[in-house]
């Protein structure tokens, strides 16, 4: 298997700074990857899960290019055994399968977290338009209730403005022609005034 070229030999011409990314990572080597990369001063730079013959005969065990410290490289061994060396501090280290491998959560939890967020985003945008739905529902029951009010105070004026017609008329009749019992007062009764 070829890998990159490892640190020490590539030259660059200036700074770096490390970067957090989300990869494609073989599923059954992802969270030795994760944990991996979780320590401070390892990088990795190539993975596999292994092979049951996909690339040749024989098959090989889960492996892991890194590049770190012996220091760090001799701390992972009660997990990991350590392949092939690629010069300097890039070795290959392999997963013992006998062992199981503290789990690290940090960057799949953080995948949940935002994923939940993404979730609640969404049921409160649901949420925002059937609020927005009921507000334009009621909004629309509160025009029709205004028009309708509008309509009535309408009607209203202008049964008022005949009503009035009509006293206006009954008072100059009553005027022109006095009759002792007839009451003016039950006749503006009878007709709203």
């Amino acid at each position: 298997m070829s890998g990159p070229v490892p640190v020490e030999c590539v030259v660059l011409p200036h700074k770096t700074v490390p970067v957090v990314v989300v990869v494609d990572v073989d599923e059954g080597i992802a969270h030795a990857v994760e944990y991996l990369n979780a320590i401070p001063g390892v990088r990795t730079f190539a993975s596999c899960q292994g092979t049951i013959g996909e690339g040749g005969a024989s098959p090989y065990p889960t492996q892991v290019l890194i590049h770190c410290s012996e220091e760090i490289l001799q701390s992972l061994t009660p997990y990991f055994t350590i392949g092939e060396r690629i010069g300097g501090e890039c070795c290959y280290i392999h997963l013992r399968p006998d062992v199981e491998l503290p789990r690290y959560d940090g960057f799949l939890s953080y995948h949940k977290d935002l994923e939940e967020a993404i979730a609640q985003r969404d049921a409160a945008c649901k949420s925002i338009d059937h609020w927005k739905k009921e507000y334009e529902t009621v909004s629309g029951y509160s025009l029709k209730l205004r028009e309708s009010t509008e309509k009535a105070e309408a009607a209203l004026a202008a049964e008022r403005a005949v009503a009035k017609s009509l006293r206006d008329s009954l008072m100059r009749l009553h005027a022109r022609h006095p009759e002792p019992d007839y009451d003016t007062t039950c006749a503006e009764r009878s007709i709203g005034l």
